[in-house]
């Protein structure tokens, strides 16, 4: 088994959700490469850097916040659903809403998970589980 790191691009731009983030992923024992974007800009930039071939850096696990400056997370799948490199990598919505048109949108991308943002820490750290969930799954799939 392969045991390089976990390349996860999170696309947040809230500082304290990147820190709840990191601590899930560490509580659940995740070795990650974790690159942050804070915006949908730079989110665009990271894919169209991997797509023409001037970074390597491609993720394995995206995690996507739906309300970011710049471009939205549905502008975003989009974008990331015509991606020559990136189309194939799963996604994890990461959301403080529960519109049903939100979560309508985020199935029709084919989002691996919609995980509304908890109040409570003990349910926040619930992502480092399904992050490894979804990451089992693709490599079990290869």
């Amino acid at each position: 088994m392969d045991s390089s790191p976990v390349r996860i691009l999170l696309v947040e731009d809230n500082q304290a959700d990147v820190y709840l983030v990191q601590t899930a992923l560490a509580e659940e024992g995740l070795e990650c490469d974790l690159k942050i974007a804070s915006d949908g800009e730079e989110v665009l930039r990271v894919m169209q850097r991997v797509d023409s071939g001037v970074d390597t850096w491609c993720p394995e696990l995206i995690i996507l916040d739906w309300n970011l400056p710049r471009y939205n997370g549905d502008e975003i799948l989009n974008e990331l659903n015509n991606s020559p490199k990136c189309s194939a990598v799963p996604v994890i919505l990461f959301t403080s809403s529960d519109s049903p048109n939100d979560r309508q949108l985020a199935a029709r991308h084919g989002v691996a998970e919609y995980f509304r943002k908890p109040t409570h820490f003990e349910e926040f750290m619930e992502l480092g589980r399904i992050v490894k969930q979804i990451l089992n799954g693709c490599q079990t799939a290869n």
